[in-house]
């Protein structure tokens, strides 16, 4: 869904109302309180528009998300310099993207992190 502006509407400011209340005994300023929801749903928006970009090129391409990273892997093997991007090509010799893609795990994984942080702001307060 595009993003024309701030929201306006009932559904998106009663969203927002909804979020900003679950942190209201955080000890949180009302700006760090919105930026908190912007970031939260930044990074979910984010997570969706990427996930359904590669599901689209793979379905032009007629490639499974297993083709997809194995030949993404094959590529990198061949285009990176070991002197330039050893912790590259460490991740592409640990086998990572011969795995099943997990994009719940990914996405979990990342919001936890969002929200370890979210926490060690709070616990500042």
């Amino acid at each position: 869904m595009p993003i024309n502006g701030p929201p306006v509407a009932p559904h998106q400011t009663s969203w927002l109302e909804w979020g900003l209340a679950t942190m209201h005994a955080t000890g949180l300023t009302p700006h760090e309180k919105l930026e908190v929801m912007l970031l939260v749903t930044m990074f979910t928006r984010n997570e969706a528009l990427v996930g359904a970009q590669i599901s689209a090129a793979q379905k032009a391409a007629g490639s499974t998300n297993e083709q997809s990273m194995s030949a993404y892997r094959a590529i990198l093997s061949q285009l990176l310099d070991p002197q330039r991007f050893p912790e590259m090509l460490a991740v592409l010799d640990s086998g990572i993207f011969d795995l099943p893609d997990d994009p719940e795990f990914e996405f979990e994984f990342g919001l936890a992190r969002i929200l370890d942080g979210i926490e060690a702001l709070v616990r500042q307060r």
